[in-house]
């Protein structure tokens, strides 16, 4: 089985209703009812995408577990707490060993999604359960240079920082603000903040507890010793999670600038995992860069898998009368 790492800019999807009748297949009555509840249509086309992605990684779990057996089915169910999750059953009981142990790796796979801005993202992993966030720094800034209120660079701050700052400061704990603050520019700020912000919505996410203001707090990312904003990719030296005060040497974390996003993802060892390496050993094994997929991309790489759902034309209808 193998780690995933999708992006998708559903901004420059222009629906129409043949791929909504592919979409329709897809999905679950639950999913459709889900995004049919979304009044505009850039909210549509967001959740409308992150099913998508993880459809199409189903549709790859499928197309290998059937390679080695025909006795697992898989579909999508969610945790308690609403998290997408693998619904794993043996359709025939205590057929062996082989079966139980796909069945045990497909309980460890991992994977979510998060969508905003232009981008749903999706990242999966065999080996480690994973969480990943996404966030626009268009939605603060916007690229001007003719605009008075451009600090020294090309970028033109949208918010008032100071007072936005103030809005969110029970979310970072002091530490954290000096680090965010301490940009000579608002717009590494912005970035700074939206770096870790992703990093704590990424662990959250990973860890499947929902979130509170509390949680945000008790939550300190160090050794962040880098702005996004001079061109590498990745946080390779790893920021350092700290739980009250605690170091947690059981995550690592990985942070992306895609276009004008920021993403962060995280990683920790499952409990039951029988891994004799180090954690964060296989790493490297981790694919890094994103796959850009199109619409025709994901049709393309499903239609072959026999879905149990009917083309749905009053969905397609009803997406369409949004548009």
């Amino acid at each position: 089985m193998d780690s995933y790492r999708w992006a998708f800019n559903f901004k420059e999807w222009h629906l129409n209703p043949n791929d909504l009748c592919f979409a329709s297949k897809c999905l679950s009555s639950e999913e459709k009812t889900r995004i049919l509840k979304f009044q505009y249509i850039r909210d549509v086309k967001a959740a409308l995408s992150g099913r998508l992605l993880l459809h199409l990684m189903l549709c790859r779990l499928k197309q290998f577990i059937k390679t080695k057996t025909d006795d697992i089915n898989i579909e999508f169910t969610r945790s308690n707490h609403g998290k997408p999750i693998l619904d794993i059953k043996l359709d025939k009981p205590g057929t062996g060993d082989i079966n139980n142990l796909y069945m045990t790796a497909l309980h460890n796979y991992s994977f979510n999604i998060s969508h905003q801005g232009s981008y749903s993202v999706l990242a999966s992993s065999p080996i480690y359960n994973v969480g990943i966030d996404i966030m626009s720094i268009d939605n603060f800034v916007v690229n001007d240079p003719l605009n008075e209120k451009k600090d020294n660079s090309n970028i033109v701050i949208k918010k008032d920082i100071k007072n936005f700052f103030n809005t969110m400061r029970n979310v970072f704990t002091d530490n954290e603000w000096k680090y965010i603050k301490s940009a000579a520019k608002d717009s590494t700020k912005i970035e700074r903040f939206l770096c870790n912000w992703c990093l704590k919505e990424s662990f959250v996410k990973a860890k499947g507890n929902g979130i509170s203001s509390k949680l945000l707090r008790s939550i300190e990312f160090s050794n962040i010793n880098y702005d996004l904003i001079s061109g590498d990719n990745y946080l390779k030296s790893g920021p350092k999670l700290a739980l009250n005060n605690v170091v947690d040497n059981d995550w690592r974390f990985q942070c992306q600038k895609l276009d004008l996003h920021i993403i962060a993802i995280a990683f920790s060892k499952h409990v039951d995992n029988d891994c004799k390496n180090d954690i964060f050993d296989l790493i490297e094994k981790e694919p890094m860069d994103f796959t850009y997929l199109t619409f025709e991309d994901i049709k393309q790489l499903t239609e072959q898998l026999i879905y149990n759902h009917d083309i749905d034309v009053n969905f397609a209808d009803s997406i369409m009368q949004k548009l």
